[in-house]
């Protein structure tokens, strides 16, 4: 009888045992997602800023460097691109980046294009015989100087 006692008590603390180590790993699990899901939310905030400024500025000015000219458009605001035979007409209106491709000879128009990227603002300007392109986007302004191909 008393040997029986003691195996009880010896299967009690061996299941306690095992659920308490169930626990200690249920709990490390939990920690370890909670903490990933609150770093993938920082990265996931700060995507779209980096991404959308740094991606605009990166297209406009490839699009700037494989012209065979270039013009200004609405007093900053948009870029007529002549390559070949196809023109591009990339213009910012209502938060947008859009761009519109035609034939090179077309009159350029800023309407009627595909979205790009969502931006506050966009200016394209002349300084000094180079095009400095500026977008700002969730507050944060972004700008580059950029040679004409």
């Amino acid at each position: 009888m008393k040997n029986f006692r003691i195996r009880e008590k010896a299967d009690s603390v061996s299941a306690f045992g095992s659920m308490l180590l169930f626990l200690i790993f249920a709990v490390c699990t939990m920690m370890m997602i909670a903490t990933a899901a609150g770093t993938y939310s920082r990265i996931s905030e700060d995507f779209d800023g980096i991404f959308g400024g740094s991606a605009a500025l990166r297209y406009v000015s490839n699009k700037i460097r494989a012209a065979d000219s270039t013009e200004p458009l609405d007093g900053g605001k948009g870029l007529a691109v002549r390559s070949g035979g196809v023109m591009s007409v990339i213009y910012f209106e209502d938060g947008e980046l859009y761009e519109r491709t035609a034939a090179s000879d077309a009159v350029p128009e800023t309407s009627g294009g595909e979205p790009l990227f969502a931006l506050d603002s966009m200016n394209i300007s002349l300084d000094g015989g180079l095009y400095r392109i500026t977008v700002s986007l969730n507050g944060e302004e972004y700008s580059v100087l950029v040679r004409e191909g």
